[in-house]
């Protein structure tokens, strides 16, 4: 566990601990009382993680990482993933235009630093969850043909971009299959509906 992302979670678990707290007291509304708790926190106590070979550099789907700077953040430096091919190496490490680089998105919880509205040297952390590209991935494109000429594949990840390989393709847009045809395909046929949508 990196140093920054175990100070978020001893951050995090201090706050689930305050909220308990506050939990036990209640207001005249009859609802949680509020209540402010101190916190400290002792970097002494962070576990440095061992050392974890680049995986950036040795993947299939390469990537780079950018700092962004956020100032009004508990951690005000945060790294991204970004990939730095369209498709990935292959095994001679040329770029294989037939699979895709994508980036893997994961949530993570942030703590933002909020001045009240009044005004004041005090202020309070407010959570939130943001999408964050942890790294890149290598996947085979999604095809069919929705929209180019029959027989011709469109790279679903990328519709705007050019077409796939032209490949024969099962077409089951003009098949009407039912929950009883793909349980007993030598039966007799289910009810057919008339529209897929």
């Amino acid at each position: 566990c990196p140093p920054q992302a175990a100070l978020v979670l001893l951050v995090l678990l201090a706050a689930d601990a305050a909220s308990l707290l506050g939990h036990a007291g209640r207001s005249s509304s009859g609802g949680p009382a509020l209540q402010t708790v101190p916190l400290m926190l002792d970097p002494s106590m962070l576990v440095p993680s061992p050392h974890i070979r680049p995986l950036e550099s040795a993947s299939i789907s390469p990537w780079t990482y950018n700092v962004s700077t956020d100032s009004s953040l508990l951690t005000p430096v945060m790294s991204e993933a970004h990939c730095l091919l369209r498709g990935c190496l292959d095994q001679d490490g040329k770029e294989d235009l037939s699979l895709r680089s994508r980036p893997i998105m994961h949530q993570v919880l942030v703590l933002r630093r909020v001045r009240p509205a009044a005004g004041g040297p005090s202020y309070h952390y407010r959570l939130e969850s943001r999408m964050v590209s942890v790294g890149c991935t290598c996947v085979r494109p999604l095809v069919q043909g929705p929209r180019g000429p029959p027989g011709v594949q469109q790279d679903l990840l990328d519709p705007a971009g050019p077409p796939g390989p032209q490949q024969d393709l099962l077409d089951l847009s003009k098949t009407l299959w039912t929950h009883q045809d793909l349980l007993d395909p030598s039966g007799p046929p289910g009810p057919i509906r008339t529209s897929w949508f």
